[in-house]
């Protein structure tokens, strides 16, 4: 066991990723529109790192190694998995570069958060 909240499917094990409560992931701004016409005033410049490393003990990683960089004017996100020592470790990485996202900027934030809470990189999958 990983210690993170894991749900079976067939011979497969999803492992889902925790983070922060008062993290970006769960800032109802996300389901905005594709465009604004006035500057999004979020609660915070979110700046989030979070490593995680899974023990592999008889399981296979299944995702695939990635590494992950997107950098705009909104600012940064660096997503990796790799396995190492028997251990799958990822790496997640979000830094903003304000807590104001102006009308222009709005879309480059959109992509940061479309990759942040992507479901294909919050969670491992292991068989």
């Amino acid at each position: 066991s990983s210690g993170h909240d894991a749900e079976r499917a067939g011979e497969y094990l999803i492992v889902h990723l925790p983070d922060s409560p008062f993290g970006a992931a769960h800032d109802t701004w996300l389901y905005g529109g594709s465009a604004r016409d006035i500057t999004l005033t979020l609660p915070a410049a979110y700046d989030e790192s979070y490593t995680y490393r899974i023990s592999l003990g008889d399981k296979t990683l299944c995702t695939p190694e990635t590494a992950l960089e997107i950098s705009n004017d909104a600012g940064f996100l660096e997503i990796s998995v790799k396995e190492e020592d028997g251990c799958a470790v990822v790496t997640r990485t979000l830094k903003l570069s304000g807590p104001q996202i102006s009308p222009d900027v709005y879309p480059d934030y959109l992509e940061l958060m479309r990759a942040w809470m992507d479901q294909n990189r919050t969670s491992v999958l292991l068989k």
